[in-house]
């Protein structure tokens, strides 16, 4: 089992990729969950939300979308490690 599955439950919700704030919400809480596993990498977090997802949005607007969580969680990661928390 991937550790990104922790993501499942997000991308299940109907509105996942519109980012509003209870998405997002839903994605924070999930990143939560692994940003500190020393096997994270939001690249590789977005290419799991990617090969998921790929059939339910259009690719334009998939990848457009990944990117923006990707960046939220290479901020996170990136703040952690800078202060220690990894």
């Amino acid at each position: 089992m991937s550790i990104y599955s922790v993501f499942d439950s997000f991308l299940d919700s109907d509105t996942w990729f519109k980012g509003e704030t209870s998405d997002n919400e839903g994605f924070f809480l999930a990143l939560s969950q692994i940003v500190q596993d020393p096997g994270f990498s939001p690249q590789r977090m977005g290419d799991y939300i990617g090969a998921r997802m790929q059939s339910k949005l259009d690719s334009q607007y998939l990848d457009g979308t990944i990117h923006r969580l990707a960046g939220y969680a290479e901020v996170v990661h990136g703040y952690l490690k800078a202060v220690g928390g990894l």
